[in-house]
Formats: structure tokens, C-alpha cells, sequence
């Protein structure tokens, strides 16, 4: 009963998400009828973060590292007639990952066993955000972002290593959701280099607003990310009846970028600015 179950919901999950793609093709189709429109390449670098309250409320048990991530895509800015609203979107490949450090007393006195551990989420970021700015010079930007996860990878060892610590990796791919939705807040500067070519160097912020992560059963005894189990349990070395609370997990990123586009020309007064 519950695999079918499973299944149901496995299947209109992908149905939402076929939903969302057909959404996004449209809007990019319409991008390209469009009479300004400059496109071109993406590079970010991100400081990145999986926060959820069951570790921050852990202390010295378990706690964050910092953590980084690269990101590229194509991106376009399409300007709404002559005036300084722009809407940016692109696709973006990009990292989502999360290092940890804790330390677990074992049965001897005195002894521990620290934990290094690491996962690592890759998404597909469709952002469209709302710019305020002139072709030259600063703007600002808002609006949200779709996510879609691609592959997923946790880490975890121990130091020294025994019988009940001991190193363990795996894709876990059933502890995260398949889609994430955020809100995005950032901004920059533009720079003309040629008539044609323009680079935008900017920041952006993005907070995720739906869950990371996935319930897990309390009675489930199978292996699950380092995430996925802290998502769902307050202990390190958990009691499965008492210890045992969810809580989501939100992506969180701050990071700079670059982008150099190419400016497609058209028929309206903004052109002007270009020449």
C-alpha cells in the first residue's frame, strides 16, 4: 500500500514539475520576440548554506563549516520598452553544498570520535527577476527563483574510525525534494565594452522558502544523508521514538557573478542608449 502510494506521489510530483518547464519554455520563447534583448554567459562564485534548527540546536555536537560553490548558465536581460525596468532570467547550473564538524562521545571515557561530513546538492536555478537600472551604471534586481535538483551526494567520516564510526558516502537521492522555490534580492554595476558587448558584475542573495529535504519514517533503518537525518532527528546518536522531530532544511546562498551579454537590437527608444 505504501509503495503505491510512493508511486502516486512520485508521479505528481513530476507532473508539477513538467508544469513549471512548460511555463518557463513559454516565457523564454516569448523573451526572444522581444525588440531588446541581450544574452550571454553567467559565472558565479557562492558562499552556500542547508540550515536547519535541529543542528543549529545541537552546539558542539554538530555544527557548520563554511562552504562554497561555482556556478554558470546563460542568462538574458530584456529591457520593457524606454524605460529602466529590465527583467532578468537564464538558466543556472549551480551548487548547493554544506560541510559539518562535530564530535561524538564513544563508550570509552574520555574518548571521542570527530565527525567531518559534506553534501552536495546540484540544482537547475531559473530565476526571473525584476531589474531597476539604466544601461549603464547600477541597478537592482528582486523577484523568484525555481529550482530543480539535479544530483545529490553526502559524505560522512570519523576520526579515529572503529566498528560504530565509520565512513559512509551515497547519492541518498530519496532524502531531498526534486524542486525548490526561493526568493532572490541582489544588484550591480553594467559596463559597455563595445557597442554590442556588456558586462554586468554583480551580488545576488537567495533564500529558499519551500523544504529541502524529505520526511523520513521513524521506523525506516536504511542508511540516509547526513541532511536528511538531521532534518529528522535531534541527536546525534538518535532514539528513534523520542528523539525524532522534523524540521525542514532551507537553501540559503550569497556570491557574486559576471556576465558577459550580447545585445540584440530592435526598434525602440531604448536602442538609443546603446550607440
Amino acid at each position: 500500500m505504501l509503495k503505491h502510494i510512493f508511486v502516486r506521489r512520485k508521479f505528481k510530483k513530476q507532473g508539477v514539475n513538467k508544469i513549471i518547464l512548460s511555463i518557463i519554455f513559454i516565457l523564454i520563447i516569448s523573451s526572444y520576440q522581444a525588440q531588446t534583448l541581450r544574452m550571454g554567459l553567467l559565472l558565479g562564485y557562492n558562499n552556500t548554506s542547508l540550515t536547519n534548527s535541529n543542528i543549529s540546536s545541537l552546539g558542539s555536537q554538530l555544527g557548520y563549516l563554511p562552504s562554497y560553490s561555482g556556478s554558470f548558465g546563460v542568462t538574458g536581460v530584456y529591457n520593457i520598452d524606454d524605460s529602466y525596468l529590465n527583467i532578468s532570467s537564464g538558466f543556472i547550473y549551480t551548487g548547493a553544498n554544506q560541510k559539518y564538524t562535530g564530535v561524538e562521545l564513544s563508550g570509552q571515557l574520555y574518548h571521542y570520535n570527530t565527525l567531518s561530513a559534506e553534501t552536495k546538492l546540484k540544482y537547475l536555478d531559473f530565476p526571473i527577476l525584476f531589474r531597476v537600472g539604466d544601461i549603464v551604471g547600477f541597478y537592482g534586481e528582486i523577484g523568484p527563483q525555481f529550482s530543480f535538483l539535479l544530483s545529490s551526494s553526502s559524505t560522512v567520516s570519523f576520526e579515529p574510525a572503529d566498528s560504530a564510526h565509520l565512513s559512509s558516502s551515497g547519492t541518498y537521492s530519496s532524502d531531498f525534494s526534486g524542486f525548490v522555490f526561493s526568493g532572490v534580492i541582489g544588484g550591480g554595476f553594467t559596463f559597455i565594452i563595445q557597442k554590442k558587448y556588456i558586462i554586468d558584475v554583480g551580488f545576488r542573495v537567495s533564500y529558499g522558502l519551500s523544504d529541502v529535504t524529505n520526511s523520513i519514517q521513524q521506523t525506516d533503518t536504511t542508511s540516509h544523508s547526513i541532511t536528511g537525518t538531521y532534518a529528522n532527528y535531534t541527536r546525534y546518536v538518535y532514539n528513534k521514538t523520542a528523539n525524532y522531530g522534523y524540521t525542514p532544511t532551507n537553501r540559503v546562498s550569497e556570491g557574486v557573478y559576471i556576465t558577459l551579454t550580447f545585445l540584440i537590437e530592435g526598434d525602440t527608444k531604448f536602442n538609443k542608449r546603446f550607440k
